[in-house]
């Protein structure tokens, strides 16, 4: 795919994300993608197939009851990948994470294949992931 379809793909799955329309994001991704989440926190791992992949989601907004805010600064993309840097925020009753993150993925037969998340604070996103799985809990 020609670098600017590839860009296309991925402003379409940030567009869905960003109202919370995990399932639509989804329709962009292939059945056997995987996500990259690194760290510590519970939610990191290796998230394969699709099903894990929106599990994952859907957990990010389940904790933080949809409050999570993301603005993109840059897209960008050749004929095999994409990125973005994104300026994130999650919140909870009690925590609170504002950072950059670079997501990269690449892109096959038009739809994510790979996704990467790079934060720009890894121990903070531990921190708060860690905390806020304890604040739900409690």
């Amino acid at each position: 795919m020609s670098a600017a379809e590839n860009l296309k793909v991925m402003q379409q799955v940030y567009d869905a994300f960003l109202t919370g329309d995990v399932e639509r994001a989804a329709t962009f991704w292939n059945e056997d993608c995987t996500h990259f989440y690194p760290g510590a926190s519970p939610l990191a791992g290796v998230h394969s197939g699709i099903e894990s992949a929106l599990g994952f989601a859907g957990k990010m907004f389940e904790i933080t009851q949809g409050r999570i805010t993301m603005t993109i600064l840059d897209l960008g993309a050749s004929e095999e990948a994409a990125y973005a840097r994104v300026h994130t925020e999650y919140r909870t009753d009690s925590q609170h994470l504002e950072m950059m993150f670079v997501n990269i993925s690449t892109i096959v037969n038009g739809k994510i294949q790979d996704f990467w998340t790079l934060p720009e604070d890894q121990y903070a996103v531990d921190a708060f992931w860690t905390a806020a799985l304890a604040e739900q809990a409690a």
